[in-house]
């Protein structure tokens, strides 16, 4: 990852993580994420609120947000620089999880019905957004909150 691309994200993430923190300041927590060196989504909120991040740190940088000026001030420039589509690929096993914002497959959610099973997409209904995936460890339930 470049350095222009980690400051976009992390200028994304900061924005958004303080509405997170409020929302848990309010609802409490049930899945907040650890530190680490590479987000990994353990269960699909984790992995909505990845995508959320990269389509915020990609508008950012489209829209020429101010806060990134300071940030982008001493970091080199690089061909790579806001490769949006290779982040993607990188970060996530697929993504399954956006055909739940297609009006044209409303319904995909439910693994009953025709099309999740044609595709394999699993339990994607409200109640399971915090059910880990099968192929990750879950996250440590005792984690402290941080802010």
């Amino acid at each position: 990852m470049t350095p222009r691309t980690a400051a976009a994200l992390w200028t994304a993430v900061g924005l958004l993580a303080d509405h997170a923190y409020d929302d848990v300041l309010e609802h409490g927590d049930q899945h907040a994420d650890d530190a680490g060196d590479w987000p990994e989504p353990r269960c699909p909120a984790e992995e909505t609120a990845l995508h959320l991040i990269l389509r915020y740190a990609e508008s950012a940088v489209d829209d020429d947000w101010a806060s990134l000026t300071g940030r982008y001030a001493d970091l080199p420039e690089h061909k790579d620089n806001h490769n949006w589509n290779m982040l993607t690929e990188i970060l996530f096993q697929d993504t399954d999880i956006l055909a739940l914002f297609s009006k044209r497959l409303d319904g995909i959610e439910d693994p009953d019905t025709d099309q999740n099973r044609k595709l394999g997409i699993g339990d994607y209904r409200p109640q399971a957004w915090f059910e880990w995936f099968l192929n990750v460890e879950p996250r440590n339930p005792g984690r402290p909150f941080r802010r």
